[in-house]
């Protein structure tokens, strides 16, 4: 698995990723959001050549927050989503505080 910067062609991907889980309030505007405020904390992973899952990790001046980790229901429990959480958590190394949303989605999920 790749884990690259996010750019503008991956929003769409993103966007589908988000409403294959029913996350309505993730829209293409809020991801363009978060490309605009912190691109270098925005992240698709890729697994021979295909986009497999999305991650952002927002910093703020002492804390930060992660959140919209995806992976594509069909590269599931295979380790990726734990990978990318990693290489989020890693951009937030010398902060005080970090937080992670976890909220259960309708398929019995976490985010």
């Amino acid at each position: 698995m790749v884990i690259r910067q996010m750019v503008s062609s991956d929003l769409d991907f993103a966007l589908r990723c988000a409403n294959a889980e029913g996350w309505l309030s993730e829209t293409r505007e809020v991801f363009e959001t978060f490309l605009a405020y912190d691109r270098n904390g925005c992240f698709v992973a890729e697994h021979d050549s295909q986009r497999i899952g999305i991650c952002v990790a927002t910093r703020y001046k002492k804390n930060g927050f992660i959140g919209e980790l995806i992976v594509i229901h069909a590269m599931r429990n295979r380790g990726f989503g734990k990978r990318l959480m990693q290489h989020a958590m890693g951009l937030g190394g010398d902060l005080p505080a970090l937080a992670v949303a976890a909220m259960t989605t309708a398929l019995g999920g976490t985010r």
